[in-house]
């Protein structure tokens, strides 16, 4: 994130995806960051059910990658998800 940041400050958004970096890096350097967007709920402990998470995809079913993932986003919700699904394989 460093190379990121400018000297009069940032605007971060960052993907969680479970990890605490952006919070640290700020808590660290906030004369660096402007301002923080997480984008997921997780950081906050909010958790999403399965229905969530299918009306999620729901939302993008017409994007053209859409029909590729498909299989792997089921495997990830039934358990089943292995590195071959996952890289396509």
């Amino acid at each position: 994130m460093p190379a990121f940041a400018a000297d009069d400050g940032t605007e971060l958004a960052y993907h969680v995806m479970g990890e605490g970096e952006p919070l640290l890096y700020t808590a660290v350097h906030p004369e660096r960051v402007r301002t923080l967007t997480l984008i997921t709920a997780h950081a906050l402990g909010i958790g999403f059910t399965e229905e969530h998470r299918r009306e999620a995809a729901a939302l993008r079913s017409a994007e053209p990658w859409f029909a590729a993932t498909r299989d792997s986003f089921e495997a990830c919700l039934a358990g089943t998800a292995t590195d071959a699904i996952a890289s396509g394989g």
